[in-house]
This record gives structure tokens, C-alpha cells and sequence, in this order.
């Protein structure tokens, strides 16, 4: 049962984090399933010699940005939630989770090609940062924004 104060399915998970992963895995499921009978609806329409219908056109177009928007705040909420873990002393980032990190929190076109030309290294100096600062998750967290913007 969610916590009613902030919806999350676990009381490690303050932020409903995990929640919003696992919904938006469901979400984008059904997306998809939507998306594929949408085409395969404009492949038909197309063998029987009929042109597109613009309201299934539409509807593919509508359904393909709602996915591309719940793949990125299921991005989002994977990498927060892995950078609270590496906070807590946890498992570190990895590569692409770093990535992630860098685009949720707006990081700089300069963090981010530093990022791009050693992932490694940027990585580890996100664990180190994320394990050597004082405070909570979320100091840790606006520290380090406020580094990389």
C-alpha cells in the first residue's frame, strides 16, 4: 500500500522514486502497445489502397511524445534514485547512470562534453563527490548542481 503523504510504495523511498520507475514502465508498455496497433491501423488503411487517416496519424504522432516524456522521467527518477543510493553509501554510478544524472539535474554543455570525452573519470568524481560531501541527499545533490551548471 502507498504511503499516503508522498505515494511511495516503500518507506525508504521518500520521494517515490521507485513508484514513479515502476508506473512508468507500465505506462510506457501500454504506450507501446497503443503505438504498434496505431501503425499496424496505417499499414492496413495503406494495403487497401487508402491513404492515411490524419486522426490515426495524429494519434500515433500524440502517443510517440508521450512516450519519449515518460522514457525520460523514468531516466530521470532511475538516476536520482541511484545517486540517493550512492549518497547513502551504496553501489556507485555507472557510466550511463552519470549521464542521466548530468542531463536530470541540467548540467552544463561543458560538463557534459567533459562527461562525453572521459566517462570514467567524471563518474568516479561524482562518487567521490556524492560520498565525501557533508548533508543530506539533497545539499549533496544542490551542491554538486551548482558545480556542474
Amino acid at each position: 500500500m502507498p504511503d499516503s503523504s508522498t505515494g511511495s510504495l516503500l518507506p525508504s523511498d521518500p520521494d517515490g522514486l521507485a513508484a514513479l520507475i515502476t508506473q512508468g514502465r507500465r505506462d510506457y508498455l501500454r504506450g507501446q502497445k497503443l503505438l504498434t496497433a496505431a501503425r499496424n491501423s496505417e499499414k492496413r488503411r495503406l494495403r487497401r489502397g487508402h491513404g492515411p487517416s490524419p486522426e490515426i496519424s495524429a494519434q500515433r504522432e500524440n502517443l510517440e511524445q508521450q512516450l519519449d516524456a515518460i522514457a525520460a522521467s523514468v531516466r530521470y527518477a532511475e538516476a536520482m534514485l541511484a545517486a540517493r543510493a550512492v549518497a547513502a553509501g551504496g553501489d556507485p554510478l555507472t557510466p550511463p547512470q552519470a549521464e542521466q544524472l548530468l542531463l536530470a539535474i541540467g548540467a552544463s554543455e561543458a560538463s557534459l562534453a567533459l562527461f562525453r570525452a572521459e566517462p570514467e573519470e567524471t563518474t568516479a568524481m561524482l562518487n567521490r563527490l556524492f560520498m565525501s560531501l557533508e548533508g543530506d541527499f539533497e545539499t549533496k545533490l544542490g551542491l554538486i548542481m551548482e558545480h556542474m551548471r
